[in-house]
């Protein structure tokens, strides 16, 4: 969205090129960062970044008109027709029907790319020059917009298009789902949150907002709050019922915070360019700061987002490339991979490597498609776990898994559940919460069932995906105000 932060910034582009090649990372630990460029034209400049529903990511190329696909190792292939001339694709989000849909700042349109490229455009209902930004997949099963010119869209997967611009005062310019089910907007000229209801009321929040903070981006984080990046340096925090704190220390004085996400080890990441400052940022839900700049080469970092593969994508704009973090796992630990089978509308998790590999190569089991849900787990016991169990619920009943959390809860589920066959008494090691209260460096994992005669359950570490799910007809399931059902490292 690098033009939406020109016109909050200055009246000229700045750098958006961002490589890696080496990284000093946390608490001892090393991280590498790999870039690709083959297969993206010249000139190009990648935007923004998602992951996909079919396990890859998808990119815009604003002045390359085009929108890109990069495999997780790095294999590239752009998609342009069907798209208008001079459309300035900006943002782009997976959308609830499997594709990806996409703002156009020139075309003044909404696009949307399946996963097989083709391109479809959607303009009716749109007003002139509405400067669109920001998009993500709402609560209703439609996708959501920003206009900087002072309003919120909404389109439907079949392409209806409804604008709302009472109560809206100033200039949305990014817009994420947050945990309660509405949409949250980052009003970067207004220097204001906003909030929209699904029916379209407007609420807007500035108490506790620094003066000409700018915000950039906003995002769902782990802990039921909302997060944004501000201009002068700092990343706030804002409650659903809409109290703000601000953070500081440990950002640079002069650096321009701007892309901030949900990272796949609980954390949020953010990327920070200007002031000659280009680095990325870790924040955790306390407020702790880490920065990294190891590698960059005075290069200017832009939108950042968790990847299918555990890992960080980010663009890199004036550099025409496609950066990869590496994340590095905790030590002792495993990555769980979400996977999902649309005809069945089932998930399924596992750490296990040779599981993995057969899921995603789709031959002897098939079907499934990762989500781009990943977090940690211990597949031997650590201090303070306890062993989760994996049961297979038979045809019938469910044709599915379900991970129960410590020896209490598989024993019940066994007496309850006879024809239910444990695979594994201790599949993966996770720390239990108090009260719905995770330890220390542990992130929460929240479990919905689906209320179906096809029994199923999902596992996620994002409070807003958990609250998505409900809205669906899944139950929450789990312990304290925010129904916890286990935590895992971080």
């Amino acid at each position: 969205m690098k033009l939406v932060e020109s016109l909050f910034r200055t009246s000229r582009r700045l750098s958006l090129a961002l490589i890696f090649t080496a990284w000093a990372a946390t608490e001892g630990h090393t991280q590498t960062v790999t870039g690709f460029s083959n297969g993206i034209t010249q000139l190009a400049y990648p935007s923004s970044i998602t992951a996909g529903p079919d396990g890859n990511l998808w990119f815009t190329e604003f002045v390359g008109n085009r929108i890109g696909r990069i495999t997780p190792s790095g294999v590239v292939t752009e998609f342009s027709v069907g798209m208008s001339p001079e459309a300035g694709p900006l943002s782009i989000a997976a959308g609830p029907d499997g594709s990806l849909w996409f703002t156009e700042f020139y075309g003044n349109k909404i696009g949307r790319i399946t996963t097989a490229g083709v391109i479809t455009e959607f303009g009716v209902g749109i007003r002139g020059s509405a400067n669109l930004a920001g998009i993500t997949a709402g609560p209703d099963g439609n996708l959501w917009f920003a206009e900087i010119s002072g309003g919120i869209g909404r389109i439907t997967p079949t392409g209806i298009i409804t604008e709302f611009t009472n109560g809206i005062t100033g200039s949305p310019g990014n817009i994420a789902l947050g945990p309660d089910g509405n949409l949250w907007f980052a009003d970067g000229f207004g220097h204001k949150v906003g909030r929209m209801t699904p029916s379209g009321v407007a609420t807007e929040f500035s108490a506790g907002i620094s003066a000409n903070a700018s915000l950039n981006e906003i995002t769902a984080g782990g802990d039921g709050n909302l997060w944004f990046t501000e201009g002068e340096g700092r990343i706030g925090r804002i409650s659903t019922a809409g109290e703000i704190v601000e953070f500081s220390a440990g950002i640079t004085p002069g650096s321009w915070p701007y892309s901030i996400r949900l990272g796949p080890d609980g954390n949020l990441w953010f990327t920070e360019n200007g002031g000659g400052v280009n680095r990325i940022g870790r924040i955790t839900h306390t407020g702790v700061v880490y920065e990294f700049d190891a590698g960059i080469g005075g290069k200017s970092p832009s939108i950042i987002t968790p990847g299918p593969d555990g890992n960080l994508w980010f663009t890199d704009y004036y550099g025409n490339r496609i950066g990869r973090i590496n994340l590095v796992t905790p030590p002792f630990a495993s990555t769980v991979v979400e996977f999902y089978h649309s005809a069945l509308d089932h998930y399924f998790i596992t750490w296990v490597p040779d599981e993995i590999a057969k899921l995603d190569a789709g031959t002897e089991i098939k079907g499934w498609t990762r989500t781009g849900v990943t977090f940690f787990t211990y597949p031997a016991a650590r201090p303070g776990t306890t062993p989760i169990c994996r049961y297979y619920i038979p045809p019938g009943q469910g044709d599915s898994h379900f991970f129960g959390r410590g020896p209490e809860e598989c024993d019940a589920t066994g007496q309850k559940n006879p024809s239910f066959h444990l695979e594994d008494p201790q599949f993966m090691q996770m720390y239990l919460p108090t009260e719905g209260v995770c330890p220390a460096n542990t992130a929460p994992i929240y479990r919905v069932f689906s209320n179906r005669a096809d029994a199923n359950h999902r596992y996620m570490t994002d409070q807003a995906r958990r609250n998505y799910m409900v809205t669906r007809g899944w139950l929450a399931e789990g312990d304290g105000p925010d129904l916890v059902v286990m935590c895992a490292p971080q």
